[in-house]
């Protein structure tokens, strides 16, 4: 038996054996507390210690210098005792000497002598020093301290004599583009000296925005080494039948500079619109994503068949594409693959995407099948951010949130339940935990309410999602996403487009052919591509727009003439107007056209003004009695007017010919309603009845004959003008 006597001995035992205790704690690795959890024990757990604090740019081994008003970035990275990054790590930074006035800012945050920063996937934490201005005339030393448990790190800053006399470059990759087409905005600082200047923070806006423009700063907005900081330009949709100037402006400490950017007229760019959507827009190197390119004209129906070209603006991460041409499917989508490339970086870097269609060309010398971008047709344009995390690291513990949902495709308005699932490290469930739901993106107009935002027992809380209506002829994403202590998840719903895709014009012209002075029925009819009737109350259009024979038209509605009138459809979707033959050059066949158009769609048919009829030719002519017109109407109590078709053959009659009347529009009835044989003086007559109606009207009256040797059927069209009291 071994007998300790000596108070030294027995007190030297005692710190070795906490010595050997503490470094059984150090050892114990998985089975401690988090890191995430933001104690010293559960840092102390897995060894987690600042490995690294360094800056730049730099001028040695912890050592940089920098003039008053400039930036340096300073970075602390954090690991484990296997020298692994450790994320969500907070680290405290603070001046440890402060002599020349300088502040510390976390991305994002506020300038003061203190931040904190939490690490990311790489372990690093991220704050800018800004060199303070105090007696600018002298050298002066400034130490910042970064702090992680009882782990510390420091950087010595030296803030040289002198004003930096700095100048800033503002320049665009693009100087002319049309609405929705996006170029990069480079800033370049440089020193009197001509040397470029890293570390400045760049701020940009746009000083007068014409076009509606947006204006987004890449990354942190702070220059690298070569000077550069970056920011993206989207030019805006006003006034898209004018060209504007856009003016952006950036500015540094004691410099800024200016550009301006032409955003051209362009109408067409309003019949071509596009919706870019990826599965995620963050991911991790060397991760792949969907990106969807969806084209749609004016009135959203898909351009199918159609080229779309997908290329990278900037491409930090080495990414790729799986295609760079694409042919748009019937529902206009084109798709690519997106994998995030695997270039080393400090933090989260961005891949910018740009993806062009053609608009559909009609076509003739200036159509665009063949390329990408059609100036004179118009094209679709637009960019999307990709940002690319640095390689995963490894996290000692932390919760994890898995989402999904009763439906993943809804109609708007359509309502599903959303569960977002709570786990740990070794995905058992967790209970109790406060989970935040909210959107990341919401083009439907969609909406997310908690049901229950505290984890049941099985680690399980719930939402409720509501399909919005916006855009409702085009297929949307919504991105939902949970959030709880750290732990992120997210799920894309698909608000379906509505089966209701936009409506169609059909016009049609009865005849398509008439000799000068007799009409034609003008019919515009409009239906939703499912085949469901408009309805009534659409206001149509009727324009002439080749007038070659002197014709006009009619509203049948208003009594309106002219070379352009409207019309009003009925229940059945139908909106009327008449064509009436002029007389020019009487003895040619002439050509004219009509359009007829509502809410961006139309329609355009050909009417053929033939010759005037010679003397063997079969000719129908309407009379009626007593007469009217607008400024003579008939009137009740007298309910009658006798409709007269009188068939002549070189002006002689021609009897024995079947003649059908009928009423095309407005009021009233037609009598008999069978056809009738005209008699030995050529003439079929028919009684047309006031309507009942209390008011003043007009209703087109229809007389058909067949023509000679089976030539088409002979069409006479009259208007009764009334008013009815009663």
């Amino acid at each position: 038996m071994i007998k300790f006597s000596s108070p030294k001995l027995i007190r030297f035992l005692g710190l070795f054996l906490s010595w050997m205790l503490l470094c059984m704690v150090y050892a114990c690795g998985n089975d401690a507390e988090s890191v995430e959890s933001g104690t010293e024990a559960g840092g102390a757990a897995y060894g987690v210690h600042i490995a690294s604090f360094t800056g730049t740019p730099s001028t040695g081994e912890n050592l940089y210098s920098a003039m008053a008003g400039q930036n340096i970035i300073l970075t602390a990275k954090v690991t484990d005792s296997s020298d692994q990054p450790v994320r969500k790590a907070d680290v405290y930074f603070q001046f440890a000497t402060n002599a020349s006035g300088a502040t510390l800012q976390s991305v994002g945050g506020v300038p003061t002598a203190r931040v904190k920063a939490t690490t990311d996937a790489s372990g690093q934490a991220v704050v800018i020093y800004k060199a303070g201005t105090n007696s600018t005339q002298a050298q002066l030393e400034d130490i910042v301290l970064a702090t992680l448990h009882r782990s510390t790190a420091t950087v010595t800053i030296f803030r040289v004599a002198g004003t930096q006399g700095l100048s800033l470059a503002v320049t665009t990759d693009l100087s002319s583009l049309k609405a929705g087409e996006s170029t990069l905005v480079r800033a370049t600082v440089t020193h009197s000296s001509g040397a470029a200047v890293g570390g400045q923070e760049v701020i940009f806006r746009i000083a007068d925005n014409n076009s509606g423009a947006t204006l987004t700063t890449l990354g942190t907005g702070i220059t690298d080494a070569s000077g550069q900081a970056l920011a993206l330009y989207r030019a805006g949709e006003n006034n898209l039948t004018q060209k504007v100037q856009d003016t952006i402006q950036a500015g540094v400490a004691n410099a800024s500079g200016a550009v301006l950017v032409t955003r051209v007229a362009n109408t067409a760019i309003m019949g071509c619109r596009m919706t870019l959507t990826a599965d995620t827009t963050s991911l991790d190197a060397g991760k792949s994503t969907v990106i969807r390119a969806t084209i749609l004209d004016g009135d959203g129906q898909p351009y199918s068949n159609k080229t779309v070209r997908f290329e990278f603006l900037t491409n930090n991460s080495g990414g790729t594409l799986s295609e760079e041409t694409v042919t748009s499917n019937s529902s206009g989508v084109a798709t690519v693959l997106y994998t995030a490339g695997s270039k080393e970086s400090s933090a989260s870097i961005q891949d910018i995407i740009r993806v062009t269609a053609t608009k559909c060309c009609i076509g003739g010398e200036d159509c665009c099948t063949q390329t990408i971008c059609c100036p004179s047709s118009g094209c679709c344009n637009e960019s999307l951010i990709m940002n690319v995390m640095a390689q995963q690291a490894v996290t000692p513990t932390g919760y994890k949130i898995t989402m999904t949902a009763g439906k993943v495709s809804l109609g708007a308005g359509e309502t599903t339940i959303i569960t977002a699932k709570v786990t740990n490290g070794v995905n058992a469930p967790v209970k109790d935990v406060a989970v935040t739901f909210g959107p990341v993106a919401m083009p439907s107009g969609g909406s997310i309410t908690a049901i229950s935002g505290t984890t049941d027992a099985g680690g399980e809380a719930i939402a409720r999602y509501t399909a919005g209506s916006l855009l409702p002829t085009t297929a949307l994403q919504d991105i939902i996403r949970a959030s709880a202590s750290g732990a992120t998840g997210a799920i894309i719903l698909t608000r379906t487009a509505s089966t209701q895709a936009g409506l169609v014009l059909t016009l049609n012209t009865n005849p398509a052919t008439v000799t000068p002075g007799n009409m034609s029925e003008l019919k515009a009819k409009l239906a939703y591509t499912d085949g469901t009737s408009a309805g009534a109350g659409l206001t149509v259009t009727f324009t002439l727009v080749q007038n070659n024979s002197g014709a006009f038209l009619t509203n049948v509605d208003s009594s309106a003439t002219g070379t352009t009138v409207t019309g009003v459809t009925d229940g059945s979707g139908e909106a009327r107007a008449m064509y009436t033959a002029g007389n020019n050059s009487p003895g040619v066949s002439l050509q004219d056209s009509v359009s007829a158009a509502v809410s961006g769609v139309s329609d355009v048919q050909f009417i053929t003004r033939a010759p005037a009829p010679g003397p063997t030719s079969k000719v129908i002519t309407l009379s009626q009695d007593p007469a009217t017109s607008d400024s003579s109407r008939v009137q009740s109590p007298l309910t009658d007017v006798i409709i007269t078709a009188k068939a002549t053959r070189g002006g002689a009659a021609v009897q024995g010919e079947l003649v059908t009347f009928s009423i095309v529009s407005g009021g009233g009835s037609i009598d008999p309603v069978a056809a009738v044989e005209t008699d030995g003086n050529g003439e079929a007559a028919a009684t047309f009845t006031l309507p009942l109606t209390t008011g003043y009207g007009q209703t087109v009256v229809r007389a058909v004959m067949a023509g000679d040797g089976g030539s088409g059927d002979i069409i006479a069209y009259t208007i009764v003008y009334w008013a009815v009291w009663h």
